[in-house]
């Protein structure tokens, strides 16, 4: 069950992860610059299944920390990831036997692939969150209770911190107050794992999911037919995942701030024709809230994206602009993600939205 990265991946990938980020998680395109350099110096990229793994092996969760739209501003530097894991390495004096995504949207989805490419490491096909979301503890292990700490820290100049003896939620608060002291983007390396805890706590195959749906994306916007419909039953066939239009029209408006680390705001999205059919999204990084007429159409942990109406590419919150025709779909969020007390920690509630939160996969929507 456990395969080789090839070049044909990478561009299958970043389009997955921009679509499973829900709009965060970074802008993918820049890591596949990386790690196309990376495959061209010879490295070997393995991604094995979670069953690959024994009870008593050692993973660790990485990614970055920060404002997506930095991480298109700022080039990544190897040595702050390879100085991460040595770190944690030292730290836990033991050796790590492979690495897995904290979120396996957007460009922290193939973090841990270029950490691969860099430490020889492999990677396992599973990550904290099924998606994106915006804070570190946001992520399943620490749902389930496991610690974030150790927490090694590092940035772009060298500077490396490690944090002990934290809560998980103290921990994430000190991570995204370092970020923002680094240049609001740092490398993170937290949440020892076994094998048994990657097993029970992590979300499967995500990895594998990414790529084939950047795979869905690209033969739907080729196909004769509704290209939307063919990516709705591939979904449904073959990961028994609900995907529904929400919305199509015109970006008119984008408003956002740069807060905490976060990056904060609103799109509005018109109906050709009729001016006051509109949708609007809500993001905090990932889309959280889209609305119609007053009322939540899709919240989260389902998996709000905007789509290029065209090419069907996922559009990420920070590249949204005035113009742009999209299809705005909801995809069903990973079971664990969707458990009573994952909702306390990720449903809307917990971003301040006074709703409830329904499934995509039980709602009728009028497009």
């Amino acid at each position: 069950m456990a395969w080789t990265l090839s070049v044909e991946d990478l561009g299958y990938l970043a389009i997955g992860c921009a679509m499973l980020g829900s709009g965060g998680g970074g802008e993918p395109h820049y890591a596949v610059t990386l790690l196309k350099a990376i495959l061209a110096r010879g490295a070997e990229i393995r991604i094995i299944d979670p069953s690959e793994l024994s009870d008593d092996a050692l993973a660790v969760n990485v990614g970055f920390v920060g404002a997506p739209i930095t991480l298109t501003e700022k080039l990544i530097m190897d040595g702050e990831i390879v100085q991460a894991i040595a770190a944690m390495r030292g730290r836990l004096n033991a050796p790590i036997d492979a690495l897995i995504a904290a979120e396996i949207g957007g460009f922290n989805g193939l973090v841990p692939l270029i950490a691969a490419g860099l430490t020889g490491l492999p990677v396992i096909d599973a990550d904290g969150m099924g998606r994106a979301f915006p804070r570190s503890d946001h992520v399943t292990f620490a749902i389930c209770g496991l610690s974030a700490v150790p927490t090694v820290v590092s940035g772009e100049g060298g500077e490396t911190v490690v944090i002990e003896n934290a809560s998980t939620a103290k921990a994430e608060a000190l991570v995204r107050a370092l970020s923002v002291a680094m240049g609001s983007k740092c490398f993170s390396v937290d949440y020892p794992l076994s094998g048994r805890d990657v097993r029970a706590h992590a979300v499967p195959r995500t990895v594998s999911l990414a790529r084939d749906i950047g795979r869905y994306l690209r033969d739907a916007a080729s196909a004769p037919g509704d290209p939307f419909e063919t990516l709705r039953a591939a979904l449904r066939v073959r990961w028994g995942l609900s995907c529904e239009l929400l919305f199509e029209g015109s970006i008119t408006a984008r408003e956002h701030d740069t807060k905490g680390g976060f990056d904060v705001g609103t799109a509005i999205v018109k109906r050709a024709g009729n001016v006051d059919d509109t949708l609007r999204i809500d993001f905090q990084n990932e889309f959280l809230v889209a609305w119609k007429d007053g009322n939540a159409v899709a919240s989260t942990p389902d998996i709000i994206s905007v789509l290029d109406s065209h090419t069907l590419l996922p559009i990420t919150s920070d590249a949204i602009r005035y113009g742009q025709r999209v299809k705005v779909v909801a995809m069903s969020a990973p079971a664990l993600m969707r458990t009573p007390r994952a909702l306390e920690v990720v449903g809307p509630r917990a971003f301040g939205y006074d709703i409830d939160y329904r499934p995509v996969d039980t709602r009728h929507h009028a497009q």
